[in-house]
């Protein structure tokens, strides 16, 4: 590539026009409108070729499908006895509100979204940045919920 960009350099200071169509057509590049770089593979899917760069993009994929609120809800932890306290705002995995303790039992906590209540144990509940969290999404709760009112 360099060599051809001086070649055309040397033939546009010549002013020689035939200079350049034979470089061109001696480089094997046919003379004509420029091609296209979006038809081209060069970088077509624009992702890191050195592989210690691919293996950690890789893995902060990899991370963020497993626990897409990870990094800003913070790592989690079970959570203490002191902290299932009455009136607590229980969040999902996301860290959206789902429910709050009404009440602290020696067999469970029940939690209470709107009229519906649901026993749910103690050591079921996590502590993260969020606050106390349950391992499950606001409409899998939600369906939980419901069924264990229905049933009852």
């Amino acid at each position: 590539m360099r060599s051809f960009v001086l070649l055309i350099g040397c033939g546009a200071a010549l002013g020689s026009t035939p200079a350049i169509s034979q470089a061109v057509q001696g480089s094997g590049l046919a003379p004509g409108p420029a091609a296209s770089i979006r038809n081209t593979e060069m970088d077509a899917h624009d992702t890191a070729t050195n592989p210690t760069d691919r293996y950690l993009i890789d893995k902060e994929l990899e991370n963020a499908r497993r626990n897409p609120a990870s990094s800003k809800l913070g790592r989690s932890r079970p959570a203490t006895a002191n902290e299932l306290a009455l009136g607590a705002v229980v969040k999902d995995k996301v860290g959206q509100a789902i429910a709050t303790i009404s009440s602290v039992e020696a067999d469970g906590v029940v939690l209470s979204e709107g009229k519906l209540k649901v026993k749910v144990p103690a050591n079921a509940f996590g502590h993260n940045n969020a606050g106390l969290l349950l391992d499950t999404t606001k409409g899998d709760f939600d369906q939980m919920v419901s069924k264990a009112n229905t049933a009852s």
